[in-house]
């Protein structure tokens, strides 16, 4: 599950999403959001066979956001917010919780699966050596 606000790089989170829906035909992605755009830059990435295996959720504002990620309770559970560790006192469901830098650099645009996940795994290299 991603826990996600507008500072996101949706290529990241595609990329989670498509890690969690792999695993298996009945694994499920889950993006809860707080931005609208975010939401549809991430479907526009991930290939269609991925997207059938996801949920999107918006949430107008941060209380009701971690509320449904509390009511989600992921086993893996990614925060790429603004200010993500405000939120680790109320987020209580997760099994392993993650807090990572938010950036958003790339326009999204859709790919078919073999290049998609090249450039996931060039963004992913990106990200862990900064």
């Amino acid at each position: 599950m991603v826990l996600a606000d507008s500072s996101a790089q949706p290529s990241f989170v595609a990329a989670d999403l498509a890690a969690q829906a792999e695993h298996d035909p009945d694994s499920t992605g889950v993006l809860i959001s707080l931005s609208k755009e975010l939401i549809d830059d991430v479907k526009r990435l991930l290939p269609k066979e991925l997207l059938k295996q996801c949920v999107f959720v918006y949430e107008k504002d941060r209380t009701s956001a971690i509320a449904k990620a509390n009511e989600f309770a992921g086993e893996h559970v990614q925060i790429l917010l603004k200010n993500p560790k405000d939120c680790l006192d109320t987020l209580k469901n997760g099994g392993a919780i993650s807090v990572s830098r938010s950036r958003r650099r790339h326009v999204a645009k859709p790919m078919g699966k073999a290049a998609y996940l090249e450039a996931m795994a060039e963004v992913c290299a990106t990200e862990m050596a900064r």
